[in-house]
């Protein structure tokens, strides 16, 4: 009989509950915050930002549709079709808090999950994109039209202790699609139809050293290939990069070459650019 009486107090607590749910979710009016939001946040940041609508849920979820942000002199401007931010929660089961921000334009998304992980003393970083369109949410950059037309495919994680950023740990698939050149110039069209139409990066972070697994384009002009890695120290300004770009041309462009960079190239009969430099300061001997 105690228990019966149990499950009929939690029951009618489950009931409650729910229906002071269903009331906050149907009291609450976005439209009403979303003047005061713009607001805000132009004090805070000083950016020009504006949305069309501001959807609140409960617990503690956020759309923001026709969101567009400008920076205070013009130069740049962003647009997305909508941007949510949500929390992950069954991510607090593991002790693990998590935001999660999903970007989305044109029919394209990107996902960004953010987590402190304070129990572990690591912060988390995971993000996933399919089709995600730069060109259509870098309106302006600099005060000009984003210069290339590009769909990202991603998949990176990332993990690195508070104390020590230099220990992180990552991985990163990264795809290039449908790549064009946009501009009206004769010098950029001419460009357009010998840039690479794809192109696809893997890179791995382990153990303090940094290497692309796989970095490579195929245009007109033939094929290209980074092979470069990096020992990471704490200051990424003394952490060196060695290793090349390596250009195997199509005969035509070969022939320039041949007149221009012969020391460059290998018995394969590829050219073995040298990569060298720092991570905040690369250089390319061309």
């Amino acid at each position: 009989m105690k228990k019966k009486k149990v499950l009929l107090y939690a029951g009618y607590v489950l009931l409650f509950a729910a229906a002071i749910a269903i009331f906050i979710i149907h009291g609450i009016d976005g439209e009403a915050f979303r003047e005061k939001l713009q607001v805000s946040l132009k004090d805070k940041t000083g950016s020009i930002i504006v949305m069309k609508r501001l959807d609140l849920s409960i617990p503690f979820s956020v759309t923001m549709e026709d969101f567009d942000m400008s920076s205070p002199d013009g130069r740049y401007k962003f647009h997305l079709d909508s941007f949510e931010i949500r929390p992950v929660y069954w991510k607090l089961l593991l002790f693990s808090p998590t935001m999660r921000f999903v970007l989305r334009a044109n029919e394209g998304w990107l996902s960004l999950d953010v987590s402190p992980a304070f129990l572990f003393g690591k912060r988390n970083v995971s993000l996933e994109s399919n089709k995600f369109p730069l060109e259509k949410v870098l309106v302006t950059v600099g005060g000009s039209p984003f210069p290339i037309s590009v769909l990202v495919n991603a998949e990176v994680k990332y993990s690195a202790p508070r104390s020590s950023p230099a220990d992180a740990a990552a991985t990163a698939f990264i795809t290039l699609e449908d790549i064009n050149l946009k501009s009206s110039t004769g010098m950029v069209s001419l460009l357009s139809g010998l840039a690479p139409k794809k192109a696809k990066c893997t890179l791995e972070i382990k153990e303090r050293k940094l290497l692309f697994k796989e970095c490579l384009t195929s245009s007109p002009m033939g094929e290209a290939e980074l092979r470069v890695s990096s020992k990471l120290l704490d200051d990424p300004e003394n952490s060196q990069l060695t290793g090349a770009l390596v250009l195997n041309p199509k005969e035509k462009l070969g022939d320039a070459l041949v007149l221009l960079y012969l020391r460059f190239r290998k018995p394969d009969g590829a050219y073995y650019f040298p990569v060298t430099g720092t991570l905040n300061n690369p250089n390319l001997a061309l």
